[in-house]
């Protein structure tokens, strides 16, 4: 899955989670499963930008050895 493909899905989330949210009649029911969702989407965004940061982590590390290889092949 692209970066823009899980952007997209955690769009899509958090459009349908706000209809079911407003549809629900306001009581104290619906305010839990409110904010149970609401930390849901903000864990789903912090796991989104954990494994981007991770992605990008792992490309810096593996930099130099990418260089190498490009030097490797360019030469010969």
């Amino acid at each position: 899955m692209t970066e823009e493909q899980f952007k997209q899905r955690t769009k899509q989330l958090a459009l349908r989670v706000i209809r079911l949210v407003s549809s629900l009649p306001a009581n104290k029911i619906s305010d839990v499963i409110g904010k149970f969702y609401a930390r849901l989407l903000l864990l789903a965004q912090i796991i989104g930008l954990f494994v981007e940061a991770n992605q990008r982590l792992i490309l810096l590390t593996n930099l130099p050895l990418l260089k190498k290889n490009l030097m490797k092949h360019s030469i010969g």
